[in-house]
């Protein structure tokens, strides 16, 4: 399975209120099949998965558990804030830093920061295997965007 995390980095052009409502959520495949150690992904992955949130040293953050799997040129996070939705889709053109934000690894934390504003959402991602950022670490701000 794959660990994915959000943290809501930077919002600009909503208030506090709107930023508390925000509703993150994941696009995957709700089912997979287990045989022999392997999961696969079963139907489509066009499934709004629900993150747990909460908000941790003033950020919102949010976690989900979802089946490992490709999703490029596919809907991935949907953020709902103040009347507005924002979906981020990756795509390998875009993917110039090689982070693979469309690749969704199995036993590996993915960790998605993302930036809204009235006219952008933008998404900078990490990722590495389970159990190579403790759990302090995410609250952290993202080194790229200290």
């Amino acid at each position: 399975m794959t660990r994915m995390w959000w943290q809501l980095q930077e919002v600009t052009g909503y208030d506090e209120e709107e930023e508390a409502a925000a509703k993150v959520t994941f696009y995957g495949y709700a089912s997979m099949t287990y045989d022999n150690g392997s999961v696969t992904p079963a139907g489509n992955p066009d499934q709004e998965i629900r993150t747990w949130d909460r908000t941790e040293g003033g950020k919102r953050v949010g976690e989900a558990i979802m089946v490992p799997c490709e999703m490029w040129d596919k809907p991935l996070i949907k953020v709902e804030i103040g009347g507005d939705t924002y979906v981020f889709t990756p795509t390998k053109a875009a993917d110039t830093e090689g982070r693979n934000t469309g690749v969704l690894k199995k036993n590996s934390l993915q960790q998605y920061w993302l930036s809204i504003s009235k006219e952008d959402f933008t998404v900078k991602m990490t990722s590495g295997p389970i159990g190579q950022w403790e759990t302090s670490d995410m609250g952290a701000v993202h080194p790229e965007m200290q």
